[in-house]
């Protein structure tokens, strides 16, 4: 309950910050965005970790070498806000096909109609490609 309680606070902050050029905003999400990561790595484990932990780790020697003031360290994690909430929404983005039970359907599909990882390829590639294709 907590969880959801502090990504609805975080996504508000993000989204109001977004729309509304107010500095403490910017610092607020900045200081929500680190809490996240500090508090994700309760849950995450293996390769995960390891590079989360290794990319944190370099990104602090970076702004060691570059003499940041404190606050920076603190505040270098609002740049990143994009890509915590791409890990937060992918799952939820996925509900649907989990609910759906639409998994297993693609699963069949493919099972009966491709015969090899070329048509594989061919059929990702080609879906992919649909879906990126802008107007």
């Amino acid at each position: 309950m907590i969880k959801y309680v502090y990504i609805s606070y975080r996504s508000f902050f993000y989204l109001l910050s977004s729309f509304i050029p107010f500095p403490v905003l910017h610092r607020v999400v900045s200081i929500l965005a680190m809490a996240a990561v500090i508090l994700s790595f309760r849950y995450v484990r293996g390769l995960a970790l390891s590079f989360g932990l290794f990319f944190l780790t370099g990104g602090c020697f970076l702004l060691f070498i570059g003499r940041a003031e404190p606050a920076d360290f603190i505040f270098s994690f609002g740049g990143m806000i994009q890509m915590v909430t791409l890990f937060t929404l992918v799952p939820i983005l996925a509900l649907p096909v989990q609910l759906g039970h639409y998994a297993g359907e693609v699963n069949g599909f493919i099972k009966e109609n491709v015969k090899s990882e070329r048509q594989f390829y061919i059929l990702t590639s080609s879906i992919s490609y649909i879906f990126s294709v802008h107007s």
